[in-house]
């Protein structure tokens, strides 16, 4: 407790001023970590149909309308309309106040979790109303700094399903939906009606095991297609665990893709070596199945671990060009070049567009109609400081984004919805899908001279 002192001098007023912020910051941050921990656990009650009685309702009051977890620096600053006696009165008045209060559960609390949840009961009461911009998301469900509108923060699974047809209004998923169902019929249409109607399928020059190479492909690119879907529909819920599983499904389907893709390269150019052709389906084989299993991991869902995303990605497409060059050696360049050709020309070409947009955030990081934040905290940040929900609460979580100079169509408000980079991504997953299909055709029948 502050010993009564008077005061003589500006310094002496200074001392005062930051043994008061001393003893109230930590009731302040520990009021700020109890009361988005009382919401988030309330909603989640509910949430889980649980039929509780909220016991919180008491303390939740008080905890709100008390004024006791005040700054020192404010109220010692304001003491100058006064006489200095009343001031330390009201001061230590408040900081008994403050050291009354049992808050001992906060202090035991981890930082990475007051962080994560914070702002998550004001967004649950608004996601039951409308779609959020990006401040109002709490920090986990923020990946892309440029997409600032159109956020659904669902409390119910049904509501993410109607989502896929804007039932509660356009969202900033709608394309990347539409643009993964519409290329997940196409693949149907492929698998059930044209292959069976090729020459390739029709030969009895080609083995029936390659025939089955070409269905392994088509079943891995429906279900990329499809898991891309389903973790687009239901991301927007409320419930984090559940997004971060929805992430892992859509990063599993686009593995099982390259993986495939890459085997069907190397069956048509190892065919005549069995023994590297063994080798190189067990490693890709294998690559896929590590890369399934890493997909789970929450280091890899992570905005900071995009990079590491493209670059597993990039490496398990190699396999298939290391049995391009190895062919090249064994069969000579001229040969391996004219049966490789279909797949650069048809396929590799639009993966290599859609991982341009997709790691460059183009067009919407050149949008003028909002001022974008130059940097996101990042996990490390996170998980050691509360100065993100304290000090700079007002930058992270501001009612509004910032306006920017230009509202026109040229200021690129409409990325929020319609052809952001990860739209075109899955555009080019999809005609690149098409194009590894007509490029396998085109290498079966060279290769097996249809």
């Amino acid at each position: 407790m502050l010993s009564r002192m008077s005061v003589q001098d500006g310094s002496t007023l200074v001392k005062l001023r930051k043994q008061v912020r001393k003893r109230c910051a930590g009731g302040y941050k520990r009021y700020n970590g109890l009361l988005g921990l009382l919401k988030r656990r309330r909603h989640e009650e509910e949430y889980e149909g649980e039929a509780v009685e909220v016991v919180t309702k008491a303390p939740m009051e008080y905890l709100e309308h008390s004024d006791s977890f005040c700054d020192g620096g404010t109220l010692v600053c304001s003491s100058r309309s006064s006489t200095y006696g009343s001031t330390l009165t009201l001061l230590e008045d408040e900081c008994a106040e403050t050291s009354d209060v049992k808050l001992e559960v906060v202090e035991e609390v981890d930082v990475k979790v007051v962080v994560r949840e914070f702002h998550q009961a004001q967004a649950n009461e608004l996601g039951r109303e409308r779609h959020l911009h990006y401040y109002q998301l709490p920090f986990p469900w923020r990946e892309n700094r440029f997409i600032i509108h159109g956020y659904r923060f669902y409390d119910s699974h049904y509501k993410s399903l109607l989502s896929i047809v804007n039932w509660y209004g356009w969202h900033n998923e709608t394309a990347n939906i539409w643009t993964h169902l519409g290329g997940a019929l196409y693949v149907l249409w492929l698998a059930v009606y044209d292959f069976p109607r090729t020459s390739v399928w029709e030969s009895e020059q080609v083995p029936m095991v390659a025939k089955c190479i070409v269905y392994v492909f088509l079943a891995a690119a429906l279900k990329c297609m499809l898991a891309s879907v389903f973790g687009h529909t239901f991301n927007g819920t409320c419930c984090l665990a559940l997004r971060s599983k929805f992430a892992c499904v859509d990063y599993s389907g686009i593995t099982m893709l390259i993986t495939a893709s890459i085997l069907t390269t190397e069956f048509v150019t190892m065919y005549n070596y069995p023994w590297s052709l063994r080798f190189y389906l067990a490693v890709s084989t294998v690559l896929g199945i590590f890369g399934v299993i890493m997909n789970w991991s929450p280091k890899f869902d992570r905005p900071e671990a995009r990079p590491l995303r493209i670059k597993f990605f990039i490496l398990l497409a190699a396999m298939g060009g290391l049995s391009f060059m190895q062919l090249g050696l064994l069969g000579g360049w001229k040969y391996a070049s004219w049966l490789m050709a279909p797949v650069t020309h048809k396929s590799l070409v639009w993966y290599l567009l859609g991982v341009a947009f997709y790691g460059s955030f183009v067009p919407e990081r050149f949008r003028t109609d909002i001022v974008v934040d130059k940097r996101i905290p990042t996990e490390q940040e996170l998980s050691t400081s509360l100065e993100v929900v304290t000090r700079h609460k007002h930058v992270h979580f501001r009612p509004e984004p910032t306006a920017g100079a230009r509202t026109d169509l040229w200021s690129l408000w409409w990325v929020d919805y319609v052809g952001c980079s990860h739209s075109w991504w899955h555009l080019f997953v999809v005609l690149g899908v098409v194009g590894h299909y007509h490029a396998i055709i085109d290498m079966f029948a060279n290769r097996w001279g249809i």
